[in-house]
């Protein structure tokens, strides 16, 4: 008898969202949740305030991983023949990461941990008003309105949470306005880049040399204030080795979902990767839900309907634009 084999074939898109789309939101979802259980957990511990170097190794990690996958893999005279050649690029965004994801991580320390998610989860419009101004990308009054959707849903879920043990401080919300105007132009920056290449490889040197750069001025940031030091002997007092391993899956959970994001910036665009991350921010509520148990209130299933409706609406809205584009074009 002859049998006949039929390949199944992942579906174009769902709900008018791509499947790739999809696939690799999954991965963000799931990779950061998790990290960002191990990084709130860090954060709790008594003692612990060392935001800027939390992220200094942050950076030290995801450059030492690419280092070694392209040591294992080749390519690694590649990757720094590709820093030599983009260096200005490279200064620029990896200093502008290093201003966004830095004063974002060093929120932590001043404000809740839920609470600056929330605020963080503003960053939607901002990518996209930054989008206009670097990329010259004019959104659709759907997307602006699905994008204010989204971080209204977002805030909702994050008062609910704040509403049980708010603590505040100036500082921490200069550093979150410090993130939030860093990201759109980091995100922006990220997605001019990789749009030129977005493989594997594209990826993997964006990350060598954004996180190279990074490392090298938040080396010298903390040895400058003094945290640099202070943090390693936090760390190696006795009993630390907790906050070591927390540390540690965070970093690496981290480093998986970024990839991921790298790819969709590449793939698709800055907007959707950043509809993605403050999609997962949700989720990041529910985890901490779940481990550290909490009331659920009606701001909670208010904010969690109508960021899960804003996310995927703006997402179909831009798929959608995206497909008049090409058809305009054939």
């Amino acid at each position: 008898k002859q049998q006949y084999k039929m390949d199944v074939l992942p579906p174009a898109s769902v709900l008018g969202i791509p499947w790739r789309l999809l696939q690799l939101a999954g991965c963000v979802v799931c990779m950061h949740g998790l990290a960002a259980v191990f990084a709130e957990m860090a954060f709790s511990m008594p003692g612990f305030r060392f935001g800027w170097f939390y992220t200094l190794v942050q950076c030290l990690t995801y450059f030492t991983l690419v280092l070694l996958k392209r040591l294992v893999l080749g390519g690694l005279i590649q990757s720094l023949k590709a820093l030599r050649g983009s260096l200005l690029g490279a200064l620029l965004v990896g200093t502008s990461m290093t201003v966004s994801h830095g004063c974002g991580v060093a929120s932590f320390v001043h404000i809740n941990y839920t609470t600056a998610m929330l605020f963080k989860s503003a960053k939607v419009p901002s990518v996209m008003l930054g989008g206009m101004v670097i990329n010259q990308q004019r959104p659709r009054r759907s997307e602006v309105c699905w994008a204010m959707t989204l971080t209204v849903g977002l805030l909702l879920f994050g008062l609910g949470d704040r509403m049980e043990s708010p603590r505040f401080s100036a500082i921490g919300i200069l550093l979150v306005a410090g993130n939030l105007c860093g990201s759109s132009i980091t995100s922006n920056l990220q997605q001019r880049v990789l749009q030129r290449d977005a493989s594997a490889t594209g990826v993997e040197q964006l990350l060598f040399a954004q996180y190279a750069v990074a490392s090298v001025i938040l080396l010298i940031f903390t040895a400058a204030t003094g945290e640099l030091a202070e943090a390693i002997t936090w760390y190696m007092t006795d009993g630390r080795s907790r906050a070591i391993a927390v540390s540690t899956a965070d970093n690496i959970l981290s480093f998986v979902g970024l990839e991921a994001v790298f790819r969709i910036t590449g793939e698709f665009d800055a907007t959707r990767a950043n509809v993605v991350c403050s999609c997962r921010k949700v989720f990041t509520f529910l985890f901490s839900f779940w481990l550290f148990p909490k009331p659920f209130g009606l701001c909670h299933g208010l904010g969690l309907a109508l960021a899960t409706i804003g996310s995927v609406q703006l997402a179909r809205s831009k798929a959608k634009a995206t497909d008049s584009i090409k058809d305009s074009k054939v």
